[in-house]
């Protein structure tokens, strides 16, 4: 009688033992073994043949089968590259008993990987039958790390400007300020740095915490009026230089200036990083003295209007002066007119062919010089 050392059903891969009954003297098996015991690890049929001392022979036969071994797959829920800060995903095919994963010895379906290497996992099904998987590599991404190198200083003046070139170069770059590019040219202050992917799909933004500042200098200075005297009020600025109507005023080049005739002013300033800088144009009408001390008095009436005014003008005695009126560029809008002997006079003007804006009605004579406004709207 033949007997197995468990089921005559056993696991493709693995053995089964087939024993004969003890006490014979000679056993042949259909494997041409010669044992009481011999050991398959193929299904099929086995026969075995024995004889006793007197010479008599009998004989027996088993059939044994095999139960196929699992094949698991393993598979990746994404990359199989391992970013900084990041893990990946492994699965095997479900509906085993049991699970054991090498390295690491995880006895789930599915494990998060956080350390690079090559992966295998065993599984046991329900027959008892146990298969190893594929191996799968999780490869390490570390992003190397990125630097900013300035093609020339961070601090510059208006119209200049620096290039911020990426070091090594990676596969994709996404600078704070939208641009996409390995290197961008900037010419506004500001901080900017990138978000860097390199060719594995791994994203570096450490610069974000540390970004390249870059300084603008721009110089603006602000004129402000009192009386006649014009002044920078947002210095001190290194140097200063006052112009009239386009024209630089020779000796104009302090903080504050006084212009001895109506006109368009502004003044140009150059800062301690040798940075210059132009105010906006300033329109600015001479009274010659205050208005409080004015040598005539003058009522321009209305005031605003739509170019037909009246003038009227206190002299004080009887004296020469002359009546004109200029833009704010100092041009002359009229003839001038020579008024002579009176100590009073009265003009109807019409300068409704004129464009909307403010313009100067000035009596010029030898006690001085008188000026008032009109606008025009």
């Amino acid at each position: 009688v033949i007997t197995t050392s468990g089921s005559t059903t056993f696991c493709e891969g693995s053995s089964l033992v087939l024993n004969a009954n003890s006490g014979y003297a000679t056993y042949t098996w259909s494997t041409s073994e010669t044992g009481q015991s011999i050991s398959v690890n193929e299904e099929g049929t086995y026969d075995v043949e024995v004889t006793d001392g007197t010479g008599c022979s009998g004989s027996a036969s088993i059939t044994v089968s095999t139960v196929p071994a699992p094949s698991p797959t393993i598979i990746s829920n994404g990359s199989t590259v391992i970013c900084q800060g990041t893990e990946v995903s492994l699965s095997v095919t479900a509906g085993f008993s049991s699970y054991n994963w090498n390295p690491g010895g995880q006895t789930t379906q599915t494990i998060n990987v956080t350390n690079a290497g090559t992966y295998s996992v065993t599984v046991t099904n329900a027959n008892g039958c146990s298969g190893t998987s594929n191996t799968i590599t999780i490869t390490s991404g570390q992003t190397v790390q990125p630097t900013i190198v300035a093609s020339g200083p961070l601090e510059f003046c208006q119209g200049g400007s620096v290039t911020l070139t990426v070091e090594p170069s990676f596969a994709s770059y996404a600078w704070n300020s939208g641009q996409t590019s390995q290197s961008i040219t900037v010419t506004s202050s500001g901080s900017y740095a990138p978000t860097v992917t390199d060719a594995n799909g791994c994203q570096n933004s450490s610069l974000l915490d540390n970004p390249m500042v870059v300084t603008v200098t721009n110089p603006q200075p602000i004129i402000e009026q009192d009386g006649n005297l014009l002044t920078v009020t947002n210095g001190p600025f290194a140097s200063y230089q006052w112009f009239i109507n386009n024209n630089p005023v020779p000796g104009a080049t302090s903080g504050s200036f006084m212009p001895s005739e109506s006109g368009n002013i502004k003044v140009t300033v150059t800062d301690a990083n040798g940075c210059q800088g132009t105010s906006w144009n300033y329109e600015f009408t001479f009274v010659g003295i205050t208005d409080a001390n004015s040598p005539y008095g003058i009522k321009v009436y209305p005031n605003p209007n739509n170019g037909v005014f009246t003038i009227e003008a206190e002299l004080g005695r009887h004296t020469d002066v002359a009546l004109d009126i200029r833009d704010l560029l100092g041009r002359e809008l009229m003839t001038s007119e020579r008024i002579q002997g009176s100590a009073s006079f009265r003009r109807d003007i019409d300068m409704s062919h004129l464009a909307n804006g403010t313009y100067m009605v000035r009596v010029t004579g030898k006690e001085g010089v008188a000026v008032l406004r009109v606008v025009k709207q």
